[in-house]
């Protein structure tokens, strides 16, 4: 058994804080050949993560701390939706289709948020069209993304 608590999400939160790529997990599935893969993530601010998607049969994330957005691409790269998840706000909790291109940017100093997905984990792909991370145009691009999230297009 595992229990999430507070303290758990002020520790990820840190974490992801101090680390360089500005984001930690804490796995509640125990192998990627579970049929459900669950992970608590929290994402700082200058965290990176690329777009990509998965194989399956979709993922859903459910925030628990902080502000996340959930953004969504067309195939060519082009800004699809952004939606914006709050912890005590109107919007807990995103399904969204396998195949489509996402990613998630924290929008408070630090996002927590659990990400459920089937499994078994069956890879991830990630978008040709997008910059890399730890690039000075990955950097432009979260900039970028954080600004179409925050003016509420999603």
């Amino acid at each position: 058994m595992t229990v999430v608590d507070a303290a758990t999400f002020d520790r990820l939160a840190y974490q992801a804080c101090a680390h360089p790529r500005g984001r930690t997990r804490l796995c509640l599935h125990d192998s990627h050949n579970e049929p459900v893969q669950q992970m608590v993530i929290a994402l700082a601010n200058h965290g990176y993560v690329p777009p990509h998607h998965g194989a399956g049969d979709g993922k859903t994330y459910t925030i628990l701390a902080g502000r996340l957005a959930l953004v969504i691409f067309t195939t060519e790269g082009a800004l699809a939706s952004a939606t914006v998840l709050e912890a005590g706000g109107p919007r807990h909790l995103v399904h969204f289709a396998p195949q489509a291109w996402h990613t998630a940017v924290a929008l408070s100093e630090a996002a927590v948020y659990l990400e459920t997905a089937p499994g078994p984990y069956g890879g991830t792909a990630f978008a040709p069209w997008a910059p890399a991370e730890g690039t000075p145009a990955g950097e432009a691009f979260l900039a970028h993304l954080r600004g179409h999230a925050e003016r509420g297009t999603g």
